[in-house]
């Protein structure tokens, strides 16, 4: 809800960012048992954060160590599914076709395939 407040109030990305990644190094510090027990909010978050970077990922100024910093705030087994994720990353090769190979790789192992569902294998 703060996130989509802060879109609507025309916050720019970049404190977006700033914000996201403060209150990932705040409260997500590694797998506790505390967190591990809040799985499904992390999840929650996960999946709002995909959203995230699906909205500014066609950004033509948007650098691929800030976007990539973006998908490693959150803990791997916060992530359920990796649709959002794999739909963002879609979306940011996309608009930068001058992405080298190298980095392009670097973005798809992001991305666990046996999390992804059978239609995002299928696309």
């Amino acid at each position: 809800k703060v996130i989509l407040g802060m879109i609507c109030w025309g916050i720019g990305h970049e404190r977006i960012r700033a914000s996201i990644m403060h209150y990932a190094h705040c409260y997500l510090k590694g797998p506790s048992k505390k967190q591990i027990g809040h799985v499904s909010n992390l999840s929650k978050l996960a999946k709002l954060i995909d959203w995230y970077l699906a909205e500014i990922a066609p950004d033509a100024n948007l650098k691929l160590p800030k976007f990539m910093s973006m998908i490693e705030l959150m803990p791997k087994y916060a992530h359920m599914e990796d649709d959002g994720l794999y739909r963002a990353i879609g979306i940011y090769l996309r608009a930068h076709p001058t992405l080298i190979d190298m980095d392009q790789n670097k973005l798809c192992k992001l991305i666990d395939c046996q999390k992804l569902s059978k239609e995002a294998c299928a696309h």
